[in-house]
């Protein structure tokens, strides 16, 4: 068993044994570093376990996503501007007694 299979196959069994997100994350982070690096040293089978690690990771995020989806549910996004009420009534210089020709300096 060459040295890239053994560290295959424990990438596999950390992604494998990963309970949340962030650590699939950090695995799939790991991947596509890892692929960048085999591509700049053109070791084709080195670029394509990390690929194919990159892609596990991605199910696996999708598998808790949908787990999370039946058990807690997803957050709903939103707000930010979106949550402000609208002004009905703006202020005017008459609805707060100033006289028009006292407003013109």
């Amino acid at each position: 068993m060459t040295a890239e299979l053994v560290r295959y196959d424990a990438a596999c069994r950390a992604l494998t044994e990963a309970r949340s997100v962030d650590e699939v994350k950090d695995i799939r982070d790991k991947a596509v570093a890892m692929a960048c690096y085999a591509r700049q040293a053109q070791n084709r089978s080195l670029e394509a376990d990390a690929v194919e690690i990159r892609m596990r990771a991605t199910r696996k995020l999708d598998e808790l996503r949908q787990a999370q989806k039946e058990t807690v549910g997803l957050a709903k996004g939103g707000g930010g501007k979106h949550d402000r009420k609208r002004v009905i009534e703006k202020a005017t210089l008459d609805s707060q007694g100033i006289g028009k020709n006292l407003a013109v300096c």
